[in-house]
């Protein structure tokens, strides 16, 4: 579907750090929506979605905020 489109980056950018660029910018963005909407820090908003993603058989991997 479209939003597996958007969750990835689609060309190899490397990132300030030499590092490629896994998530894009939209999935970057909506996990920091997320974030600042249910006032979870960034690791408890990836605890959050990654089961609703399950739960809705959505096949994507949840960005990790370490």
């Amino acid at each position: 579907g479209d939003i597996e489109q958007l969750w990835y980056a689609v060309n190899d950018n490397m990132c300030k750090q030499g590092c490629l660029t896994y998530y894009s910018d939209y999935a970057i963005e909506t996990m920091v929506t997320l974030c600042m909407l249910l006032k979870l820090p960034l690791r408890q908003t990836e605890g959050f979605v990654k089961p609703i993603f399950e739960l809705i058989k959505l096949k994507l991997e949840v960005p990790e905020f370490i």
